[in-house]
Order: C-alpha cells, then structure tokens, then sequence
C-alpha cells in the first residue's frame, strides 16, 4: 500500500496506490461544505466529523478536496507512506 498526499493552500491531494487483491478504505479530510473530488469507481462510504470514507480497490486512486491546513504542516508540503 503506497500513499501520498500534499497540500498547497486550501487545496489538499492523496493519492494512494492499492496493490493487486487489497481493498483499501481511505479518509479523505473535508469540513463542513468541502467538496471531496473523487476518481470514478471510489465507493462512499460514510461522512464523518472532518473527513470522507471512500472503498476503493486495487489501482492508483487520486483524491482532492479544499480542507485547509491542519496537523501541523504548513503550506506547500506533502508526506509520503510505503
């Protein structure tokens, strides 16, 4: 499972690479009227307090939304997980 994500702004990516055979399920921050843009084939699953769940299978999957910064990062940056 591979993900990554960046921010720059208001504008927050994640991008997450499934391998062949997994279901992946990702949480995609987004408050109060942020519009989660997600890739045809994603399943919404729930809203939750600052986030989305979406299922997603094996594949390459981008997801955008308009959360500002939080956690401590600061504009401009991204973190990358393997």
């Amino acid at each position: 499972m591979g993900v990554a994500w960046s921010q720059n702004g208001a504008a927050f990516r994640i991008d997450v690479q499934a391998p062949v055979g997994a279901v992946a399920e990702v949480h995609v921050p987004a408050t109060g009227g942020d519009a989660v843009r997600a890739p045809d084939g994603a399943r919404h699953l729930r809203k939750e307090p600052g986030f989305a769940g979406y299922r997603v299978a094996h594949g390459a999957w981008r997801f955008t939304s308009g959360r500002p910064a939080a956690s401590g990062r600061r504009d401009g940056q991204s973190a990358t997980t393997v």
